[in-house]
């Protein structure tokens, strides 16, 4: 199965190789000799772009030399790319934001008064870039939302292509992953209709990462062999090195070890010949959880010290906390317990160092965010005395040319008019007052809850299963008659740290689906669905001795990962919460007018009618946590689901004679 390792995210926009550094070498030489002024200004303009990312200095002074020329032979219509440029440079050069903007804002004044489209949409795709660095996400999607307006319009392929690519991007870092999916999915059909080979094997790969999140591993597979296709095409060693990963992982999650071998094997040959130590560490750490899963410790532990010796003293940090968190699991399953407590040691220091750097970085952003909105209201407060100064003019004009009797009237009428308007500025800004800090107190909010989601996610988890895993520790090394009699304590310490473990997980997968935003729908297939839960719970399934029963579904429109939530749930309860020699979960289907019908049932040991609304709201557990384990949440979360997708979730179920739960989704057009 795929573990948790967050490992790469990389797009280069520029690649410059030699034959590029040639060429602007033979453009600073063609400089030095007499050349007319048009070749002289594309040969600067040419120059600007190839060290924007390169030298930006180099860059900023080759436009400086650029605008002189301008002035002198008239060439405004090239200067929109040449601001375009400079703003990318002072971007790479972290100038502030008002630097960086002045330089957008005049590239679009420019590619506006020139009418050139193009240039305007990729600068305000730069303009998104620049608010999503500073934090302000929103403001960089509803700009990118302005450049679609003009992609859609005049047609533009090449440039929807960034955009629809950055808007995703956007919603992937706000967590809305099924709008994020759609974006994705209209990029790839852009970057396929003008045949752009480099954005399609990133495309593909994106959506890749989304369908193996989903467990539609067949899709997944699909989009990883294009982009790995196009990878060896285009000879990415690196991107067929995390390619090759990535799939190899989806066969080891399938079992397919011996397929998935022949990736791994070939993504290892890659990395020997592969000079970046990140990408072959990486690799390393990724091939021994294929071991771990087979349970060949041997092997795995020989490919996390051969990735700690490939980072060496100065590796990535996030790459070394996960090798100590392997090895220490794989010492401590093969019984070498001083070894795995010496690595769990160094994980859990480095792992500690991490969350300090991580809450200083989220500070930093704070700040960052702050300025830029303080510097807002500065601008927006310079701009609104400029425009009533340039009012009181215009009025002083026409008292100095107008007859007495105008002027008096003209007195009157700005009187009352000035009198009106400080009334309706002062209750602007009253209200202004109050939306912000109303707004404040929101972000607030929003951010304590954010905060408490990672710390139950990060600081708790990980000590529950320390604590969990040491007392197995001690209990293997206590004598067999220490064992016997002690053995009830340990036993209660197991169950009880599983216990607050699945609590603690449930109430942040709780919190992180309460969160307000737009679920977007695609065909889901209820029988594939439904069989991708079986396989996730196949250890409730044996150790129940329990079966699950399905009726042939249909394909519907809905959310294919809430849905899965919510089948999850409910049929692990129903096999759960059920004292039968053979429990049995059935799951069928019905279509009414206007909604999906899907029944899931049990002959498990039913709930009383007095209980049965309870049972929906977060934490209501009508037995204790020694009849039968679990948090409390799982049918809050099945409510919250279905509430999500405009349905509804209803109980029929009598005491001793099992449940029987009724979704009913609204039925949509594909």
């Amino acid at each position: 199965m795929k573990k948790n390792i967050i490992f790469f995210l990389l797009f280069i926009a520029i690649q410059i190789n030699v034959q590029a550094q040639v060429k602007l070498d033979s453009l600073e030489t063609l400089l030095e000799s007499e050349i007319h002024d048009t070749v002289r200004f594309n040969t600067l303009l040419a120059l600007e772009l190839g060290f924007v990312r390169k030298n930006p200095d180099k860059s900023i002074a080759y436009f400086n030399q650029l605008l002189v020329l301008s002035e002198q032979i008239g060439k405004e219509d090239k200067l929109a790319k040449a601001y375009q440029f400079l703003g990318i440079s002072y971007v790479m050069k972290d100038y502030g934001l008002d630097t960086i903007l002045q330089a957008y804002e005049k590239s679009l004044e420019l590619a506006e008064k020139n009418n050139q489209i193009g240039i305007k949409v990729n600068v305000l795709n730069n303009l998104a870039l620049t608010y999503r660095k500073f934090g302000q996400q929103d403001k960089a999607f509803a700009i990118l939302q302005d450049a679609l307006v003009f992609i859609k319009k005049e047609g533009l392929r090449a440039e929807g292509v960034l955009t629809y690519a950055n808007c995703a991007a956007i919603l992937k870092d706000q967590g809305s992953l099924e709008m994020a999916k759609g974006y994705y999915l209209k990029a790839l059909v852009y970057a396929e209709e003008i045949n752009n080979i480099r954005f399609i094997g990133m495309l593909s790969n994106n959506l890749a990462d989304f369908y193996e999140v989903e467990n539609l591993t067949d899709s997944a597979l699909f989009y990883y062999n294009k982009s790995l296709s196009i990878k060896r095409k285009i000879n990415d060693e690196f991107g067929m090195i995390m390619t090759l990963s990535n799939i190899g992982q989806i066969y080891t999650g399938k079992k397919k070890y011996d397929l998935a071998y022949q990736y791994y094997q070939d993504a290892y040959q890659l990395t020997k010949q592969n000079q970046d130590s990140h990408s072959h560490a990486t690799f390393l750490l990724i091939f021994s959880n294929f071991y771990s899963e087979q349970e060949k410790y041997k092997e795995a532990i020989g490919h996390l010290n051969e990735s700690l010796d490939v980072l060496g003293n100065n590796g990535d940090i996030t790459i070394k906390v996960n090798c100590y968190n392997s090895l220490s699991f794989c010492y401590e399953a093969i019984g070498k317990y001083k070894e795995a407590y010496k690595y769990s040691k160094l994980y859990q220091t480095l792992n500690d160092s991490i969350f300090t750097l991580d809450k200083d970085e989220q500070i930093k952003s704070l700040e960052i965010q702050y300025k830029v909105e303080q510097k807002e209201t500065e601008n927006k407060l310079l701009k609104a005395e400029t425009e009533v100064s340039k009012k009181q003019t215009r009025n002083r004009t026409y008292v100095a040319i107008g007859l007495i009797i105008l002027l008096l009237l003209v007195l009157s009428w700005s009187y009352f008019i000035s009198k009106a308007n400080q009334q309706k500025k002062k209750a602007n800004e009253i209200l202004e007052a109050k939306v912000k800090e109303r707004t404040k107190d929101l972000e607030q909010a929003n951010y304590e809850l954010r905060t408490f989601n990672y710390i139950a996610s990060h600081d708790i988890k990980e000590p529950i299963r320390v604590i969990g895993g040491y007392a197995g520790l001690v209990y293997k090394k206590l004598p067999n008659d220490l064992k016997e009699s002690l053995g009830d304590y340990f036993e209660l310490i197991k169950r009880s740290t599983n216990q607050l473990y699945t609590l603690v997980e449930d109430f942040s997968n709780y919190l992180s689906m309460s969160k307000n935003e737009t679920i977007e729908k695609q065909a889901v297939d209820l029988n594939q669905l439904i069989i991708g839960v079986i396989d996730n719970i196949k250890e409730t399934v044996d150790k129940s001795n329990g079966q699950v029963l399905m009726s042939n579904l249909p394909t519907i429109q809905s959310s294919n990962s809430l849905l899965f939530t919510t089948f999850k749930n409910l049929i692990e309860n129903g096999l759960k919460y059920n004292n039968s020699d053979n429990p049995v979960v059935n799951v069928d289907y019905q279509k009414t007018t206007n909604t999906h019908q899907i029944i899931i049932s049990d002959n498990g040991i039913g709930i009383e009618k007095q209980y049965q609304e309870q049972i929906f709201e977060m934490f209501k557990r009508l037995h204790n946590r020694g009849e039968y384990e679990g948090s409390g949440i799982g049918l809050a979360i099945v409510k919250l689901s279905t509430e999500k997708l405009d349905g509804t979730v209803t109980l029929d179920s009598d005491l001793g004679k099992g449940s029987r739960f009724l979704i009913e989704l609204p039925i949509l057009e594909a």
